[in-house]
């Protein structure tokens, strides 16, 4: 049977597009080559940092440090709202003394922290904090991320989780707490804790509308005999749960940990998921691995197609810890989100953006490291952005020549639309084909080469672009690439932005 792929975006987090193909036939006792891919392979891309951070850590109430580890993008409305962890010098060092603040931007380059009124910090109301254990019923406000829940009631649009504590009789144990808000500023916490779960990092729940349901990210500890002593434990790694009511979750299960070919001394800190914008059935997550032996963090790239079950395509991190004297040198964060941007300020939706944004913290200290009270290195960092083209982070990639062929597919809309990248010289060919070759006049020899950078271009053969007519034969797509990559595809209307 075709998969119907309707007008969907479709990008390369594995190979179920590709056919595998099935080596050589034999007919009458002759050996025939069948369509194998040959010189293609998943690649995986880093995003870069811009130039300078968003804004430094120069408020009273963040005089101890900006957690820049701890951070959430929410982009609507012609603006980009960062939600961001501080402490203060006043409240020393205690994850329990965290704050929730907010800064904004029309562009994503400059950002205003404005007061707020909203919250008093020692006798003034003069602050950008918006969350914080001032709000009656707040327990905490650690590792907060934010999201907003187009299923839910416009009192409950914005949702807020974070960690805090949990009295269960005598005991005091660790769990996941929620509030939610008309408009991410005015916040009313729920009265009962999400779950309980011992974390200590940014727990991330995000609304999926293409399954219906409600999605947490978590700290995990593998294995899961948990601690085996005072002060030690095993390794941090990433649960996961799923509801449909956000206020019953189910125990979280284990769905990323370090690998048998991981060194023995990595952790999974934080883990930064988000869900691939555009694509139905793509997911990402941004983990950051604690290396123990050398005491820093470094950001890796995982994927899935369900966000149940993950994967790394690099075993390498895509963001890694700095040279010395790099504002990096103790290594990077990655938050929760992804902003849409072009060359000069925001776009209106990730398909329309030039480039795409993930918040990041970085440190100049490595993790266990306890600066000074007045260390200004230390309060001198603040939350950066990294930026990549859109559908960036991996590619079906051709160093040299390569080609392959999906499976039959069936799609909606007349044309065909690539975002692709090729080398000086290079390019990249799609034909379209049934089990006995190729359509006549779209054959991948027909093809219009596309050379350099194709954001969203149309696939012509010699001047025509309309497949309706092809739509529902089940055709292959023969993809051929020469010092390429292709990142994704859709078919979409002719009238299609």
């Amino acid at each position: 049977m075709p998969i119907p792929l309707g007008g969907r975006k479709q990008v390369f987090v594995d190979w179920t597009l590709i056919d595998a193909g099935y080596g050589l036939s034999f007919k009458d006792g002759k050996a025939a080559p069948r369509r194998m891919p040959r010189g293609v392979r998943l690649a995986v891309h880093p995003p870069v940092l811009m130039p300078a951070p968003s804004f430094y850590a120069d408020r009273p109430w963040e005089d101890r440090f900006i957690n820049a580890c701890y951070t959430t993008l929410v982009q609507e409305q012609g603006r980009l709202r960062m939600y961001y962890e501080t402490h203060s010098c006043h409240d020393r060092r205690s994850d329990l003394s965290a704050r929730v603040c907010l800064a904004e931007s029309d562009d994503g380059r400059l950002w205003r922290r404005d007061p707020l009124g909203l919250i008093e910090w020692q006798g003034s109301r003069q602050n950008n904090i918006v969350y914080s254990k001032e709000i009656p019923g707040v327990v905490a406000a650690h590792g907060a991320a934010v999201f907003k829940d187009p299923s839910a009631p416009p009192e409950e649009r914005y949702k807020i989780v974070h960690c805090g504590p949990i009295r269960v009789g005598e005991q005091t144990l660790p769990g996941l707490w929620a509030s939610v808000s008309p408009d991410g500023l005015r916040w009313r916490p729920l009265e009962k804790p999400l779950m309980q779960h011992t974390s200590d990092t940014q727990n991330i729940i995000a609304w999926d509308a293409e399954a219906r349901l409600y999605r947490a990210f978590v700290r995990g500890i593998f294995p899961t005999h948990g601690r085996l002593g005072k002060g030690f434990h095993g390794r941090r790694a990433v649960d996961g749960a799923v509801t449909k009511d956000f206020r019953v979750w189910p125990s979280p299960e284990p769905v990323l940990s370090p690998g048998p070919d991981d060194p023995p001394d990595w952790d999974i800190y934080a883990n930064a998921y988000v869900q691939w914008p555009g694509a139905a059935d793509a997911h990402l997550m941004f983990p950051s691995f604690y290396c123990r032996a050398s005491d820093v963090v470094e950001v890796h790239l995982a994927v899935s197609r369900d966000a149940w079950h993950w994967s790394r395509p690099a075993k390498t991190p895509i963001l890694p810890a700095g040279e010395p004297g790099a504002p990096w040198e103790g290594g990077m964060y990655a938050g929760h989100g992804i902003a849409a941007l072009t060359e000069r300020g925001l776009a209106p939706n990730h398909d329309a953006a030039t480039l795409w944004a993930i918040p990041i913290g970085v440190v100049y200290y490595t993790h266990n490291y306890v600066p000074p009270d007045d260390d200004h290195l230390h309060r001198r960092q603040g939350p950066w952005l990294a930026t990549i083209r859109p559908d960036g982070f991996m590619s079906l990639c051709a160093d040299a020549a390569g080609e392959c062929w999906t499976y039959p597919v069936t799609w909606t809309g007349n044309r065909l639309r690539v975002n692709s990248w090729a080398r000086l010289g290079g390019g990249i060919r799609i034909g379209l084909e049934s089990s006995d070759g190729p359509v006549e006049g779209f054959s991948v020899d027909d093809c219009d080469p596309l050379e350099g950078d194709c954001l969203w271009r149309e696939v012509a053969w010699r001047g025509k672009r309309d497949v309706g007519a092809l739509a529902e034969r089940g055709l292959l797509l023969h993809i051929r690439l020469l010092r390429a990559r292709l990142h994704a595809f859709t078919f979409a209307a002719a009238s299609a932005p």
